[in-house]
């Protein structure tokens, strides 16, 4: 039970954390001079994830105490080969069309005349995507 509760422990503070963000949008609103929804926003996604991840581990749990022949297939599941070269070749997919989308949109925001700032973000997080895919790259071929 010592494991669970270390493993509750982040799910938990994070549901505190954003409902702490969330209300401090609304309750602060004239000082941060029409923040209040992103702060709304940012802190109900985090409350969410976190809650996801609450709920996901007390039914984990509860099935493998209950079932524990259902937990030994999970984890044989989890480490199979195939699914894990599947889960790899879902995330550089995913991560080929998200850079996709950021390259598209950073033009969207040049040709409507946003700030240069915002582009500039933009174009670094791409250039930091593309830096840490040729280093973790890199680092895995000489690994494995």
């Amino acid at each position: 039970m010592k494991i669970m509760k270390n493993r509750l422990f982040l799910p938990i503070l994070g549901i505190i954390i954003g409902a702490l963000i969330a209300i401090a949008g609304p309750v602060n609103g004239v000082a941060l001079r029409g923040k209040a929804p992103l702060f709304l926003a940012v802190g109900g996604g985090i409350f969410g994830i976190s809650l996801s991840k609450l709920i996901y581990l007390i039914v984990n749990d509860f099935t493998g105490r209950r079932h524990p022949e259902l937990k030994r297939a999970q984890n044989i599941e989890l480490k199979d080969e195939r699914n894990t070269l599947i889960r790899y070749k879902a995330g550089t997919k995913t991560n080929g069309l998200m850079l996709d989308l950021i390259f598209i949109l950073t033009f969207v925001f040049a040709f409507m005349g946003a700030d240069l700032f915002v582009t500039a973000m933009m174009g670094g997080l791409m250039l930091i995507n593309v830096v840490a895919y040729t280093f973790f790259s890199r680092y895995y071929d000489k690994k494995l």
